[in-house]
Formats: structure tokens, sequence, C-alpha cells
């Protein structure tokens, strides 16, 4: 596997690096999942005089940015390039109300207490305090669990960060079931 660096972008909250692998079989399970490249993606700071610049420069009724050198949009393609996540494939457009406590029973091996989980969402400190310590020896479905954890705490702060930033909706965990489809989803 060749090494593809570290790429930088705008991260909503400092909670994504709180929660590390450092076991060698879950971080071997990121790839194999479609997301080495995201979980690679560190944080930077938010530039907010350009932010508000860009802001002011957008125009709903055309969905561009309209700048001295003519219109700028940003596509579906840009995103792909700077997240490293696939586009191609069986889109994802809703998951299903299900049982969230025995989805998570079932996909992480763990509950999280009756505190830690609103309406589906469960707080990221939860991930954290039962999956930064990742025991040396894991079996294969522990293996696998440590890693879902991992890419669903990832999804709460990088990719589907609530308003509040420390809640993770659980209806993503479904879509971590089989770690070696999840990645080929759009």
């Amino acid at each position: 596997m060749q090494d593809l660096g570290v790429v930088e972008c705008v991260d909503h909250s400092l909670a994504y690096q709180r929660l590390t692998l450092e076991v060698s079989r879950v971080i071997d399970c990121v790839p194999r999942a479609g997301f080495l490249e995201h979980s690679r993606l560190r944080r930077v700071r938010l530039d907010r005089p350009m932010l508000t610049a860009f802001i002011e420069r957008w125009r709903p009724e055309t969905s561009t940015f309209h700048l001295r050198v003519g219109e700028m949009t940003i596509t579906l393609h840009d995103v792909a390039v700077l997240f490293g996540l696939y586009i191609y494939g069986p889109v994802v457009t809703r998951t299903y109300d299900r049982d969230w406590i025995f989805e998570c029973e079932r996909l992480l091996g763990r509950l999280p207490p009756q505190l830690a989980i609103r309406g589906g969402a469960v707080k990221l400190q939860w991930f954290r305090d039962q999956f930064t310590l990742v025991p040396p020896y894991l079996e294969d479905m522990e293996e696998e669990q440590y890693t879902r954890a991992y890419m669903l705490h990832m999804f709460g702060t990088r990719l589907f960060p609530d308003s509040t930033t420390n809640n993770v909706h659980l209806r993503w965990l479904p879509l971590l079931e089989d770690l070696d489809v999840c990645g080929a989803l759009s």
C-alpha cells in the first residue's frame, strides 16, 4: 500500500484527533472500508476574513461564487478529491429507523448508557471513553467493532457533525456493518 501523505482540511472540532488508533490490525481495517484518505485529514485554522469574503460573493440563485475572474462553484468531484470519498457506486439516500440500542450492541459490542444516547444520537465522548484504549490482542469481530467505532467517531466530527459537535447519530452504523462493502457506497 502506498503512502498517500497527510491532507489538510477544515475540521469543525478538535474531537476528531482525540480518538486515535494505534493497533495495526484496526488501522488496517480503515482502508478496507474505503476511508484511508479521509482518516488522514488533519485540522487547520479557519481563515475567517476569507470565509466572510466568499460568503459575500455567493449567489444562491446560480449556486456560484462571483469573483473578479468569473464564476466559480464547488463540484462533487472537488469534494471527492478534498475529502478522499468515493462518489461512484450505490447512493446512500436515507437510513431507516431501527432499534439503535440493539444495533449499537450488535455492531460495536457495547451499549452506551442511557445518558449518552438521545434520539438515536450518541455522545462522542462515549466513543473516546470506550474505544481509545485498544487491547493488544483482538479477535476479528472485536477488530471490526473498534474500526466501526473509530469511523463513526470520524463521521460525527468530520463528515456529519451536528450543531453541537458532540454527538453522532447511529443511523450511519448499519452502513458500516460490512467493512468490505461500505467503502463502495457513494
